[in-house]
């Protein structure tokens, strides 16, 4: 009886005086037969070419790490790292500004200013936006003043921004 494997081509079933051999690691026509321990992976050597044999759990176990890994070299976490970012992006409440202003904020600038020059607006027409003098905005601005959230509220509203931006 002859059985046809994957990649080895056919192979007789042996009688028993060769699976002994075999169990003793010894070289026959088929090749050289490793047995490890009983949880090892079993391991043929064939036209100089070694093969391991593994049960399917241990097969089902390792396809799933390589399928995990695509061409990219990405995981499975970084997929999803990707698919949230991508979510947020699609947000069409969320805003990105440059890294150039990004840093700003968190150098610690004051966010009302460093949104105002994104809009690429001046002092007066924020002040005049937000229905604010323009003395009250540069308090706010240098931080000498907290703003009332109302006031607050207007300039976030003629930002375009919401007061969490300004005051997070």
């Amino acid at each position: 009886m002859t059985r046809k494997i994957r990649g080895l081509g056919t192979i007789a079933k042996k009688p028993n005086a060769a699976r002994e051999r075999e169990a003793r690691g010894q070289r026959h026509a088929y090749g050289t037969f490793h047995h490890g321990e009983s949880d090892a992976p079993q391991t043929v050597t064939v036209a100089d070419r070694e093969y391991v044999f593994v049960d399917r759990g241990e097969f089902d176990a390792l396809l799933a790490i390589a399928n995990s890994v695509a061409d990219d070299g990405l995981d499975t976490a970084d997929r999803a790292a990707i698919a949230a970012a991508d979510a947020v992006r699609a947000d069409p409440d969320e805003e990105f500004i440059p890294a150039e202003f990004a840093d700003r904020l968190i150098d610690g600038e004051n966010p009302v200013r460093v949104w105002r020059d994104y809009r690429g607006m001046t002092a007066g027409d924020l002040a005049a936006a937000a229905g604010i003098s323009q003395g009250y905005l540069s308090e706010i601005e240098t931080g000498k003043k907290p703003g009332s959230v109302d006031k607050v509220k207007k300039i976030a509203d003629a930002l375009g921004v919401r007061i969490d931006d300004l005051v997070g």
